[in-house]
C-alpha cells in the first residue's frame, strides 16, 4: 500500500504504475488491498538504563495496543489516533524518543 501526497492526481498515478511495473508489481484499484493491512502508530524508546517496569506502566496511560521489544529499544505500537498521546506520555515519563534503527 502506498499513502502519498499530491497537487495532480493523474501524474501521480501514472508514476506510481510506473514504478510498481518496473520492479515486478502493479497498481492495484483504490482500497483494493487495504483490507490487508492496519495503520499503526509506532514510538521508539531507548533502552539504556531504563527501567522495563516504568515504560509498561506508560502503557495504561494512552494505552499502545502492543509492546513488542526488539534489541536496544522498546518499540511501541499505538492507534495513530493515539499516537500524540502516547508519545506525550513517554516523552512527559522522562523517556528518550529515538528514531527507528
Amino acid at each position: 500500500m502506498a499513502r502519498v501526497l499530491t497537487d495532480n492526481r493523474n501524474r501521480t498515478v501514472s508514476e506510481l504504475r510506473f514504478l510498481f511495473s518496473k520492479h515486478g508489481g502493479n497498481l492495484g484499484e483504490a482500497n483494493s488491498v487495504g483490507w490487508m493491512f492496519q495503520k499503526r502508530g509506532i514510538v521508539h524508546v531507548d533502552k539504556t538504563g531504563v527501567d522495563e517496569d516504568r515504560v509498561m506502566r506508560l502503557r495504561s496511560r494512552p494505552a499502545p495496543t502492543t509492546f513488542p521489544m526488539p534489541a536496544n529499544t522498546f518499540e511501541v505500537v499505538a492507534a495513530p489516533e493515539s499516537l500524540d498521546g502516547v508519545r506525550a506520555g513517554i516523552e512527559g515519563g522522562g523517556f528518550k524518543i529515538t528514531a527507528p534503527r
